[in-house]
């Protein structure tokens, strides 16, 4: 199983390090709801 780390930054809302599909799918709905990231 991948491992995520969610990390806090000044310039996104969220940084998502260690990307496999389901995170990639998890970015782009998160931008598609207005966060950065």
């Amino acid at each position: 199983m991948a491992e995520h780390h969610f990390k806090f930054i000044e310039k996104g809302n969220l940084g998502l390090i260690g990307l496999g599909v389901m995170g990639q799918n998890l970015v782009l709905n998160l931008e598609s709801r207005g966060f950065s990231v």
